[in-house]
């Protein structure tokens, strides 16, 4: 299974500033160290890549690795194994994923199990719920990932969950990017 980034409307500016005292309506990162303009971005693997700091969450992201949730009792948590190949022959580490991903060889692409899929979209929405909690309570400058916003992502994650009885056993191809944030 392909993870797609979120499609970007024409009609959605993506800017990093916002005129006056408002905050973005939209923040990216950069793997590139050196910029001074951009801030540098968190890796996040069930997010199935880097995310800016503005919307990550960092409870949720340490949770969602953990082996000791009822989730990751069900296999929809904690670290999954992830491979640098198809036949999930050569395992690497979630530590070195990152390294492995930005190298030519990885090409931001690595392989695991289904379930991994599962976690991830239960992920997603898991975030999406907590950043619309604390915007319902009042909270200003809530961003989320853009994922949990696109319709394209949430429909792709109800065929995912919805399927899980025909892909036992299945194994995923992830790809990996830069995330944006989203202001809600």
């Amino acid at each position: 299974s392909h993870l797609k980034s979120p499609q970007r409307r024409p009609d959605h500016q993506r800017t990093t500033t916002a005129p006056s005292n408002r905050p973005a309506d939209r923040i990216t990162c950069t793997l590139d160290p050196s910029s001074t303009t951009t801030p540098p971005c968190i890796f996040d693997p069930t997010l199935n890549g880097w995310i800016p700091p503005a919307c990550h969450n960092t409870p949720l992201a340490t949770s969602a690795l953990r082996n000791d949730t009822l989730l990751a009792r069900l296999q929809a948590a904690g670290p999954f194994q992830w491979y640098t190949d198809l036949d999930h022959s050569i395992p690497i580490s979630t530590a070195d994923l990152p390294a492995y991903l930005t190298s030519p060889e990885g090409n931001m692409t690595a392989h695991t199990i289904e379930k991994w899929h599962v976690a991830h979209c239960l992920y997603v929405w898991r975030l999406g719920n907590e950043a619309l909690r604390r915007a319902a309570e009042g909270e200003r400058g809530v961003y989320v990932n853009a994922r949990v916003l696109s319709e394209e992502h949430v429909g792709h994650c109800n065929e995912v969950v919805a399927s899980q009885g025909y892909r036992v056993g299945a194994k995923a191809v992830v790809q990996f990017g830069v995330n944006e944030c989203v202001r809600i």
